[in-house]
């Protein structure tokens, strides 16, 4: 999805102006070869709080949230 679209708090360190939603209010930073892979290809996260323990309570991996 286009990054203007997503809260500027989860993208300010993201290259690019692209982003993966990996469920409503979790995002990724997409691999720098454009590949998408599947969830499971994204161990590292960032978005909503309360999204983010909701996800990472079945995709475990490193996340920041707000």
């Amino acid at each position: 999805m286009p990054k203007a679209k997503v809260d500027k708090r989860y993208t300010q360190y993201v290259d690019g102006d692209k982003m993966v939603m990996l469920a409503p209010g979790v995002y990724a930073e997409p691999s720098p070869d454009g590949i998408l892979g599947t969830m499971e290809d994204y161990s590292s996260y960032l978005g909503n709080c309360t999204a983010i323990k909701r996800y990472s309570e079945t995709h475990p991996g490193g996340h920041t949230c707000w």
